[in-house]
């Protein structure tokens, strides 16, 4: 159990779960996201820096990433690349 709470979120698929641990005073309908997943595209990246380090560098300038999506992975969307990234909430988005 302590693994899995250490590792937080699990990628399924191009899906997200996010775990955490429960206790008697959680309720549903009053708890706040702290943190959401959401896509980042990068436009106009050239195909030769389609290299998942090279995406991953651009997208922990906003937050942290997570998984490309398989267009991008493949390279066959070449006028932009997506990758998921982490936000947390508490903080105001960077412009």
């Amino acid at each position: 159990m302590r693994r899995v709470f250490d590792v937080g979120s699990w990628i399924l698929a191009l899906d997200i779960l996010r775990v955490f641990a429960w206790t008697k005073i959680c309720v549903l309908a009053t708890m706040k996201l702290i943190k959401v997943q959401s896509w980042m595209r990068i436009h106009g990246l050239p195909l030769k820096y389609w290299q998942s380090k090279v995406i991953f560098s651009i997208a922990r300038e906003i937050s942290n990433p997570l998984v490309l999506d398989d267009s991008t992975i493949k390279k066959s969307r070449g006028f932009l690349a997506r990758v998921i990234i982490d936000i947390n909430m508490i903080y105001d988005l960077p412009n």
